[in-house]
């Protein structure tokens, strides 16, 4: 078909396509090479095929089945009409809200996103959002939410805040409410300080009350990745309320590898760097003066540990440090963060909170250790404004 000089072969190749379900069904699955063997390179030909495409779509009597296998053959022909887009994302979002088989939501999940990548924004957040109300799969929410932040970043970052921060307080599934966390954290460094504040601080707040619902570890590395990825947006002010709302969760939870997780994303939000663990960076920094001391090359080894030994500065100061650990919430895992955060910048580890009061008195860093602790604030709980969609 290719070579062949006759043009009207290759209508006539697609429409057979489209005559029965089992044909379309293998137009689907061999669309790569059949399509490209129909259209080559003539854009003439590609917009006829779209044509017929979405004529098809459209057409009354079709199957539920064969409509959506057009629509995901349209999803992989890298069409350009907005209607026949649109039209065919909408098929793809009402079947992805009909179908349980893993498999099959992935390839449907997959079809929409490839559409929603070359539509308008706002017709995308439409057909993504309304996809996400319509399933519960995991895999599924994650994927559509990967779509819904890679539109996100297309759009005014205000807009694009307001339509993540809005998708969050509408989901619950851990998988999802990480990956718009991480998108919302792109759209917020395009937005002023005060701005990325407030929106990453309505995000950690949250993320904190999604960690207080679940002792699901995996869940729990989903929510604290999100977290280390608002974090950098947070002032002091609001990095200490989403601290309480983080340490109220872990006072919920006794399981010690999920603590540990739940602590990873408190430094986090404490430091505003990257999310990895203090058990971790403990570990290292006795690896690094272990091997030292029994090694001929003391400071070459402890150069060579350095990049991971040191963790991003406490955007808090040491008082704001020692009013949390005066907070009865603070004890165990909570604790050994203050402590760990409190040794970083004073060069030496603490191995516990009078330890460090010893060090502060010896020293004369003129702390208030005798004031009763004030009242930790949780980020109010706000309805973001709700955007505008479609």
């Amino acid at each position: 078909m290719a070579v062949s000089p006759e043009e009207g072969l290759r209508d006539r190749f697609v429409e057979e396509a489209l005559r029965r379900p089992a044909w379309t069904r293998q137009l689907k699955e061999r669309m790569a090479f059949a399509l490209h063997a129909a259209v080559g390179l003539d854009s003439r030909r590609r917009a006829r095929v779209e044509q017929l495409l979405g004529q098809e779509l459209r057409k009354e009597g079709i199957t539920p089945e064969q409509q959506v296998d057009v629509a995901l053959t349209l999803s992989r022909f890298e069409i350009r009409d907005p209607a026949v887009m649109g039209s065919a994302a909408q098929v793809l979002a009402q079947a992805i809200s009909n179908t349980t088989d893993y498999d099959a939501l992935r390839e449907l999940v997959h079809g929409l996103s490839a559409l929603t990548a070359r539509m308008e924004p706002k017709q995308a957040v439409g057909v993504l959002t309304q996809a996400m109300t319509k399933t519960t799969n995991p895999g599924a929410l994650r994927s559509l939410a990967q779509g819904l932040s890679a539109v996100a970043a297309r759009m005014e970052p205000k807009q694009a805040a307001a339509i993540l921060a809005q998708t969050m307080t509408e989901t619950t599934d851990s998988d999802a409410l990480g990956e718009l966390a991480e998108g919302l954290s792109v759209v917020a460094a395009r937005l002023e300080p005060k701005e990325a504040a407030a929106v990453c601080s309505q995000t950690a707040d949250i993320l904190a009350r999604a960690v207080s619902k679940t002792t699901d570890f995996y869940a729990l590395s989903d929510l604290t990745a999100g977290l280390s990825a608002v974090a950098t947006g947070m002032g002091p002010k609001e990095a200490r309320q989403a601290t309480a709302s983080l340490a109220r969760a872990m006072s919920k939870i006794t399981a010690a590898g999920t603590l540990g997780r739940l602590a990873e994303g408190l430094s986090a939000v404490l430091t505003g760097g990257p999310l990895y663990g203090h058990r971790r960076h403990a570990t290292v920094a006795a690896t690094a003066v272990g091997l030292g001391a029994h090694s001929r090359t003391t400071l070459s080894a402890l150069s060579l540990f350095a990049p991971a030994v040191l963790s991003p500065p406490c955007r808090l100061s040491d008082q704001q440090l020692v009013d949390l650990l005066k907070h009865p919430l603070f004890v165990g895992e909570a604790r050994r963060v203050l402590l760990d955060l409190l040794g970083d910048r004073h060069g030496r580890r603490f191995a516990d909170q009078w330890e460090f009061v010893e060090f502060a008195q010896e020293r004369r860093l003129g702390l208030d250790f005798t004031s009763p602790p004030t009242r930790l604030e949780p980020i109010a709980p706000t309805t973001p404004p709700r955007p505008g969609r479609p």
